[in-house]
């Protein structure tokens, strides 16, 4: 066996284990921003239109491989008093959870949570040079965290996988146009499940991130399927 071959069925063998007997009991706060119909029908528990390729796993796996590493060098920061990472936040009110990459408690008493997401460099750069804004999505992660844990600051930063350059992007649990945003999203999504109609939610405008990369698109747009979820 090539060292390809192991690690690819290494990576997937983990995942299976991963997934077995999962539920998924509540909305993810890493799919706020995302396709609404595909984010009900993930927590539905339906299969999405393909498997996830391999090729992707090993994505999501050297995010974490950039994650560890990073947390790892700010440990070493004598500024920080402590690092709690991968702690599970959940919020009753609008059926939410997630997993936080780093809660960081400074010397000084003052506490900010952080999310680590790796790219490539070239769109680390692209992004950098056309605008220098963090994805719109990643915010909305980072504020429901903020909320559910009732800490002021937050911090989304990215790692250019290439040259480990790292730009970092401040988020305030203050920011009432963000806030907005996200209610929004998670308002209509509730409703939605309350009534057990996803057809309730919206389809992302073509052009965007959300229709891009909506995994259970051929669902999301077959109005009779989705009817018959009820």
């Amino acid at each position: 066996m090539s060292i390809q071959q192991f690690i690819d069925d290494t990576i997937a063998k983990d995942n299976e284990e991963k997934r077995k007997d999962y539920k998924q009991t509540s909305f993810h706060a890493s799919s706020l921003g995302n396709c609404m119909r595909g984010t009900y029908l993930q927590r539905l528990g339906i299969e999405p239109d393909k498997p996830l390729e391999v090729g992707v796993l090993r994505k999501f796996k050297a995010g974490e491989l950039f994650e560890e590493w990073l947390i790892d060098l700010l440990k070493r920061n004598k500024d920080i008093k402590s690092i709690e990472t991968q702690n599970r936040v959940e919020s009753k009110l609008y059926n939410m959870s997630g997993r936080i990459d780093a809660l960081i408690t400074y010397q000084n008493g003052s506490q900010e949570i952080v999310e680590c997401k790796s790219q490539q460099s070239k769109s680390f750069w692209y992004n950098i040079h056309n605008g220098n804004k963090p994805h719109r999505h990643h915010e909305y992660q980072l504020w429901v965290y903020l909320k559910a844990m009732g800490i002021e600051n937050g911090k989304i930063i990215y790692i250019s996988k290439d040259d480990l350059s790292i730009q970092e992007y401040p988020v305030k649990l203050e920011d009432k146009e963000l806030a907005k945003e996200v209610i929004d999203i998670l308002d209509l999504l509730n409703k939605a499940w309350k009534d057990k109609n996803p057809l309730l939610l919206p389809l992302p405008d073509e052009k965007s991130f959300a229709h891009k990369f909506c995994n259970y698109h051929k669902k999301c747009v077959d109005e009779n399927y989705l009817k018959s979820l009820k």
